[in-house]
């Protein structure tokens, strides 16, 4: 927009920056968040992050596969996402 209006002759609209908030995750399935005025701390702030993170995730294959990994990690207790199922005897590469 500001490209436009400058070829346009005008004076493009001063940039301003608003902050939707902070999100972050401090281990064991504890988390904070800080959006607005409100704080939110402990298991709650963690899943707000976790749905934050997959609703900007383009692609609905990829936040299936994403949140499954993560159900996963939970079940198991340990991260499974570089996990090979498969039989073989070699290292594939998923394309």
């Amino acid at each position: 927009m500001a490209i436009a209006e400058r070829l346009a002759g005008r004076e493009p609209p001063k940039f301003r920056f608003k902050t939707r908030g902070h999100l972050a995750l401090l281990g064991g399935r504890s988390g904070v968040a800080e959006i607005g005025n409100r704080t939110i701390t402990g298991f709650p702030a963690w899943l707000l992050w976790h749905a934050y993170y997959l609703a900007r995730i383009p692609s609905w294959r990829n936040r299936i596969r994403l949140a499954l990994d993560w159900l996963l990690a939970g079940l198991t207790g340990r991260e499974t996402g570089q996990l090979r199922l498969g039989t073989g005897s070699g290292a594939t590469r998923d394309g």
